[in-house]
Order: structure tokens, then sequence, then C-alpha cells
């Protein structure tokens, strides 16, 4: 198993971070490689990546609008935490004590 987002919580509950000098460790018999800030090792490369898979997402926000964009596509509208100064992510708002609001729901 590879976690590209091993410091920053992990994408498996079984990730932990690790480093270039112990890279690797075992959990059920499954091999964890969870080097932080693996991307920054190749960083042209995930500069390029990240480039390409953004690109698109960028197109549909400077044509129909930030707003729009994420009320017709919820793929996004999940990655959003913050709008208007309210927390819309509802996992965070819970963590932080904080009152939830859905975006969909805003005056804009």
């Amino acid at each position: 198993l590879v976690d590209l987002a091993a410091d920053f919580g992990g994408s498996v509950e079984t990730s932990n971070p690790t480093s270039p000098d112990n890279p690797t460790f075992v959990v059920e018999n499954v091999i964890h490689y969870c080097v932080r800030s693996l991307p920054s090792m190749v960083a042209a490369t995930a500069s390029e990546a990240l480039s390409n898979a953004l690109l698109p997402y960028l197109i549909r926000f400077c044509e129909a609008g930030f707003v729009e964009t994420l009320r017709a596509n919820e793929e996004l509208a999940t990655g959003l935490v913050f709008f208007e100064g309210w927390v819309t992510h509802e996992k965070l708002a819970e963590t932080l004590g904080v009152k939830y609001v859905d975006f969909r729901e805003s005056g804009e």
C-alpha cells in the first residue's frame, strides 16, 4: 500500500507517516509505504500531474462561476471546507464544535 497522504492523516486506517530512512511497515500482512511528502521527491512530475488534474475544474469555474460549478458538481462540492466564513465540511464542524452550514443553502 502506498499512501501519498500519510502526513495529512492518511488515506487508510492503518497508515502512519514514515521517513525515507525507514519507509515501510507491515500491518495485517500488508506492506505500507507512507513516506511524508512523497510527491515532493518528484516535484516536476507531481506539479505537471496536479496541473493536468486541476485544469478541467478551473475551466469549469471560469465558465460557470464558483458557486454554480460547485452546485452542479458533487465531487467538487465535497471538497469545500469553508465558504463565506462558514464551515461547510460537516465532520470538521463537528470536530471543532461549530455550526455546519451547507453552502447550497447560503444566500448566494
